[in-house]
């Protein structure tokens, strides 16, 4: 079983969601002050999403959760082989920085 499920950076959902909450309530407001803090609010989140988009690290929270969720359905697993590759800028596969992690559970 492959699974080529993309993660994002931990914690750029959560950042992603606070700016869709701020956006939302930038439309529903009138009062001038909090019209300019609500400003400042969103240009700081989409400054942060920008730069974990940009500069991204291994979503290794991500990951363990989904491992941990497949031990759960299965007892029977004794263990999780995790293979990690490393594309080039052309979305091939780098063969000589592949990483190999084994968990026993």
């Amino acid at each position: 079983m492959e699974n080529n499920k993309t993660y994002k950076p931990d914690g750029l959902n959560i950042i992603e969601d606070i700016h869709k909450d701020l956006l939302s309530q930038y439309a529903n407001e009138n009062n001038a002050l909090s019209f300019k803090k609500l400003s400042y609010l969103i240009a700081k989140t989409k400054l942060a999403i920008e730069v974990m988009s940009y500069n991204p690290r291994l979503p290794l929270c991500q990951i363990e959760k989904e491992i941990i969720n497949m031990c759960k359905v299965d007892s029977s697993i004794q263990g999780v082989d995790v293979k990690i590759y490393f594309t080039t800028k052309f979305e091939k596969i780098d063969y000589s920085r592949l990483a190999n992690l084994t968990v026993n559970v």
